[in-house]
């Protein structure tokens, strides 16, 4: 992992309401259908090699209460998604992730595997009795670099 300070950058996708705890049964879990549906409305309308994004804000709390998942990519905008919306319950969101300083957990991997066993590693650290940063739950993200790498990037103080 590494500390890296980023600029704020504004993202459009699809987005949802849910917590942690919905997540772990497939009768609850919402993020895995937003992925779905994502991909079935949202990909087709961009150009090749788009940068994917999944972006975790509106945090009710910590990582025990709710949070909004924006399902998105760079260059995706809300005229594209008007007319394919009424094809989805999902609705459009801008997002803009927040300058600062963000904490970088990466991987390599199968996907979904790989990012669920990277949200394990990030919880593991910040519930860690040593942990050396503070997790803010304002803006953090998901970087889809390629089909088998991601990044996590957490804020923190």
């Amino acid at each position: 992992m590494r500390i890296e300070y980023i600029d704020a950058f504004t993202l459009i996708g699809l987005s949802v309401r849910t917590k942690n705890v919905f997540e772990l049964t497939p009768k609850t879990a919402k993020v895995a259908p937003l992925w779905n549906e994502f991909s079935r409305i949202c990909l087709p309308l961009l150009a090749a090699s788009p940068k994917l994004y999944g972006a975790y804000t509106a945090y009710e709390s910590d990582a025990s209460g709710e949070y909004d998942l924006i399902a998105c990519a760079d260059g995706l905008n809300l005229k594209q998604l008007e007319p394919v919306l009424s094809q989805t319950e999902y609705t459009q969101q801008s997002v803009t992730i927040e300058a600062g300083k963000y904490l970088i957990f990466s991987a390599k991997g199968k996907m979904p595997h790989t990012i669920i066993q990277l949200w394990g590693e990030v919880w593991r650290y910040f519930n860690a009795y040593d942990c050396e940063h503070v997790r803010l739950f304002k803006t953090d993200f998901e970087y889809y670099k390629a089909d088998n790498e991601v990044e996590i990037a957490i804020g923190v103080e």
